[in-house]
């Protein structure tokens, strides 16, 4: 099952706890975000 968003929200963002990359469906186009573990514990996303 694919839970992925077909839009990038602040509360997606917010909640986003799982490390990977997620874009808002338009192939590169549109909005991207790229969750990674933080050297420190924690997530990073720039």
């Amino acid at each position: 099952m694919n839970n992925r968003p077909l839009m990038l929200s602040a509360t997606f963002v917010r909640n986003a706890n799982t490390p990977g990359r997620y874009g808002d469906g338009r192939g590169g186009l549109g909005l991207g975000l790229l969750v990674r573990p933080a050297l420190r514990g924690g997530l990073n996303k720039p």
